[in-house]
């Protein structure tokens, strides 16, 4: 296997069918829903607003959170967000995948 080869492989998996498409869709709306709120409406104080887009991408969000140092920069919950939800869309199309292949086996065949 090269490079290349697992590259494309995992980007079939995060991107590769609809139950991921739809997972990402939802997280960046709900992102994009945020924004409009605080700083469309509101009065640019997020209070407890991020907590949603954090609370979609559990419990990759917490394995994510050592690797983004949240050093008082404004784009760190952002990134942390977008890692933690393409960890879950590649978790999602590897149980899509898997699902699949356990289907078109059929009763009484072996998988492999």
């Amino acid at each position: 296997m090269t490079v290349g080869h697992i590259l494309r492989t995992l980007g079939r998996m995060t991107f590769g069918n609809l139950a991921s498409r739809i997972y990402l869709g939802v997280v960046v709306g709900c992102v994009l829903a945020l924004e409009v709120a605080v700083h469309g409406f509101g009065n640019g104080d997020y209070g407890f607003g991020l907590v949603y887009p954090m609370l979609l991408t559990c419990p990759a969000f917490f394995l994510v959170v050592p690797l983004v140092p949240w050093a008082d920069a404004a784009w760190a919950p952002y990134l942390t967000i977008a890692l933690a939800a393409l960890l879950q869309a590649l978790a999602i199309g590897a149980l899509v995948r898997l699902v699949r292949r356990l289907s078109s086996s059929g009763p009484g065949r072996a998988v492999g």
